[in-house]
C-alpha cells in the first residue's frame, strides 16, 4: 500500500479487507508524520474548495466502524490524536458503530497510560470550553 501511495496512483482512502485506510494504518503505528502527509494529500485529492469541508479521511471508517481517531486513541498516539484533533476538533466525539469514542479507547487499550487520558480528557474540556465562549 505504501509503494502505491507514494507513486501517486492510488486514493489516500484505499483500505485493505479489514477496512483500514493508510490514515488508519499511520495511528496505528504512531507514525504522525505520515499521517500529517496523508491528511494533506487526502486535502488535494478530494478536490475540496472550502475550509469548512471536512476531510473524508478523517470520517472514513474500517469494517468496524472505527475511524482514524480510534486507532490513534487505542494505541495512545498522543501525536496522532493531536494531528487530528487540529485537522478536525470534532473528531473526538465522534463514536464507532458501537458507540465508544476516543476517550473510551484510549482508556479501554492495554497500552494506556494515566497521561494519555488525562490528555484526552483535558482536550475535550478544552474543546467545550472554546464551544461554550462561541
Amino acid at each position: 500500500m505504501t509503494e502505491i501511495l507514494k507513486s501517486g496512483r492510488a486514493s489516500t482512502l484505499l483500505q485493505d479487507s479489514q477496512g483500514l485506510t493508510p490514515m488508519h494504518l499511520a495511528c496505528l503505528n504512531n507514525q504522525s508524520r505520515v499521517l500529517q502527509g496523508l491528511l494533506n494529500r487526502c486535502a488535494v485529492d478530494s478536490d475540496s474548495d472550502s475550509s469548512d469541508t471536512i476531510n473524508p479521511g478523517l470520517t472514513t471508517a474500517d469494517n468496524a466502524g472505527r475511524l482514524p481517531i480510534h486507532a490513534a486513541a487505542f494505541v495512545c498516539s498522543i501525536d496522532c490524536c493531536r494531528i487530528l484533533k487540529a485537522e478536525y476538533d470534532a473528531a473526538f466525539t465522534l463514536p464507532d458503530r458501537a458507540g465508544r469514542s476516543a476517550l473510551f479507547w484510549c482508556i479501554a487499550s492495554r497500552a494506556s497510560q494515566r497521561f494519555h487520558a488525562q490528555e484526552l480528557v483535558r482536550q475535550q474540556s478544552e474543546r467545550e470550553r472554546e464551544s461554550a465562549r462561541a
